[in-house]
């Protein structure tokens, strides 16, 4: 399931930073209801303009994690960890359940289909700690 979760999140970040960046270049064709003076438009303008590429940099900044994981992804460079399975901790409104595997945190998308107290073998890509593939270990 996270090979398809994580493209798809690369592709809505980038059609959100395009969308803002061209709001930002866009936002001095505001169609105004009434008459505002000129010092107004300015200020409202600039303000757009700061919104806009704050919210560009937020979304660069979240998504750096997601990019670095996707080289490991399509090369197969998962970091795998052995241990007893710790703590499950699944939230009733997230879509992620957290494992908590040798003092390590991995996140996996719906279900782990994990058990307290037994070994396993999990490859996770390390940026997002997201969990590709669980083994039981006998």
């Amino acid at each position: 399931m996270y090979y398809l979760s994580m493209p798809l999140t690369i592709v809505l970040y980038v059609f959100v930073i395009t969308f803002f960046i061209t709001s930002i270049f866009k936002i001095e064709n505001l169609k105004w209801r009434r008459e505002v003076s000129v010092r107004t438009q300015s200020i409202t303008i600039l303000l757009g303009r700061f919104f806009c590429v704050i919210v560009v940099l937020f979304l660069v900044w979240t998504s750096i994690p997601f990019l670095k994981d996707s080289f490991r992804l399509v090369t197969g460079q998962y970091i795998v960890v052995e241990g007893y399975v710790q703590d499950l901790n699944h939230k009733s409104k997230d879509l992620n359940e957290y494992v908590v595997l040798s003092g390590v945190k991995i996140s996996f998308l719906f279900d782990s289909q994990l058990e307290i107290g037994k070994k396993y073998r999990i490859k996770y890509l390390p940026n997002t700690q997201t969990g590709i593939n669980s083994i039981e270990i006998k």
